[in-house]
């Protein structure tokens, strides 16, 4: 896939969870970037999830110029039994790096999987500046970060990787006004009250503040009966191969 693509211009991104599987990543991006030229160049490929993940791989990733995004939602919920039932704390403790991440020269992101779980911002923020799970256990404290960090991955950061930091993710002059109103200053509310005390009371996007309520009921609207056979045919097809 990187033959092929890579020559042709395209920003590179693997979804990747396992320290082995991230090597294979490094591996492979390394091979193409010194092959096709792209080495040492803005080319902001980058890998994402990145569940036990290693220090040691940050390191390498910042060498290639690629860029990581973690998902904190996987230690949001599931961080209590990925730390010692599923995994020894050497990993499960340290489940999305997100300090190790925050190191890097190039810029780290916090993403969200909605299929998977609930598209949270600010709750990503709150756990990982306090880096408790849903429960309120801490795994991994040496992985926390400041706010600063948090809120720098949840918007500039992502601009970046996308190669839109000069559109989106910060309120300048000549970008798009895409922004959120929030019911109290985050910056002023105890990290661990986040999620209980700010709320989004608005959206705005490209200036424009978005109808919720319309959003919600257009997407009520859709008839699912068009994708019925879909989840079907997905498996068929990944069975088959």
């Amino acid at each position: 896939m990187l033959d092929k693509y890579a020559p042709m211009g395209y920003q590179m991104a693997f979804h990747c969870n396992g320290d082995v599987g991230f090597d294979v990543v490094l591996d492979a991006y390394e091979n193409a970037l010194n092959k096709h030229n792209p080495i040492g160049t803005d080319h902001r490929w980058r890998v994402e999830h990145l569940g036990a993940a290693r220090a040691d791989q940050f390191q390498r990733a910042e060498r290639l110029g690629v860029t990581v995004s973690l998902a904190p939602f996987q230690f949001i919920y599931w961080g209590d039994l990925l730390d010692g039932t599923m995994f020894k704390p050497e990993y499960g403790s340290q489940w999305q790096r997100a300090g190790d991440g925050m190191k890097m020269k190039t810029p780290t992101t916090f993403h969200n999987d909605g299929s998977v779980s609930p598209p949270d911002t600010l709750r990503n923020i709150q756990h990982m500046v306090t880096r408790t799970t849903d429960s309120g256990k801490v795994h991994g404290a040496n992985q926390a970060v400041t706010l600063d960090q948090a809120l720098r991955a949840s918007t500039i950061n992502g601009a970046y990787q996308l190669k839109r930091e000069k559109e989106i993710g910060s309120l300048e002059v000549g970008k798009y006004a895409d922004f959120v109103e929030l019911s109290a200053d985050i910056t002023a509310v105890k990290p661990n009250e986040i999620v209980e005390k700010v709320k989004v009371k608005g959206t705005w996007l490209g200036g424009k503040k978005i109808d919720t309520a319309k959003f919600l009921e257009q997407i009520s609207a859709i008839d699912p009966t068009e994708h019925q056979g879909l989840s079907n045919s997905a498996f068929k097809n990944v069975h088959d191969h």
